[in-house]
């Protein structure tokens, strides 16, 4: 029986679409495989090499428009290793701002295939609580006029979501009426004694 030598961080399999892409506020996957320098998944009856592998998310902090310094997730990324089944495992992480960000996949401190990966983070779905009115509103608007007005999406982490949305329908109703102070009571439209 020839068994599997140490483990070789350059030579661990690693696959999964949260190498690539990801999206705000959910999880992302990806698969490790812990292989030898010949490329033999290394069994872990005991569970040792899980311990060993760490993921380290970096994303872009800044405004909610992913300005900023690159810098670890405000988070930690939500990391999580579990193993699937002997010298095989898998991970995910949840990040928060949209943008690329970069992945760091190790195995007792040295980086493993081909990493850092640089996933693109996608916004979440549109959050109404984080709309924002367009600046400067519209002026005056008077009985009988439409107004269009568009607000910026942001989705539940603040990231500007650029296309899409929830539709939303807003009314009001505008009446003729004097306003102000000397407003006869019954007049439509003043809120007087009725």
């Amino acid at each position: 029986v020839v068994l599997p030598d140490a483990v070789a961080p350059r030579c661990c399999a690693i696959a999964g679409d949260g190498l690539t892409r990801a999206r705000a506020g959910e999880s992302a996957r990806f698969d490790i495989a812990a292989c030898d320098a010949y490329g033999n998944v290394c069994d872990d009856e005991a569970g040792e090499y899980a311990r060993e592998f760490a993921v380290a998310l970096r994303e872009r902090v800044g405004d909610a428009d992913g300005a900023g310094k690159e810098r670890a997730s405000p988070t930690g990324g939500a990391v999580r290793i579990v193993a699937v089944e002997d010298g095989q495992y898998g991970a995910c992480y949840r990040a928060c701002r949209s943008g690329a960000a970069s992945l760091g996949v190790s195995y007792a401190g040295a980086p493993i295939t081909s990493s850092p990966f640089t996933p693109f983070v996608t916004p979440g779905p549109s959050h109404a609580p984080n709309a924002e009115p367009p600046e400067p509103l519209p002026p005056r608007i008077s009985a009988g006029e439409v107004a269009l007005v568009g607000w910026r999406t942001r989705d539940a982490h603040g990231n500007a979501v650029g296309a899409g949305g929830d539709g939303f329908c807003a009314a009001q109703t505008l009446h003729e009426g004097r306003g102000g102070e000397d407003c006869e009571g019954g007049s439509e439209g003043c809120g007087g004694d009725e």
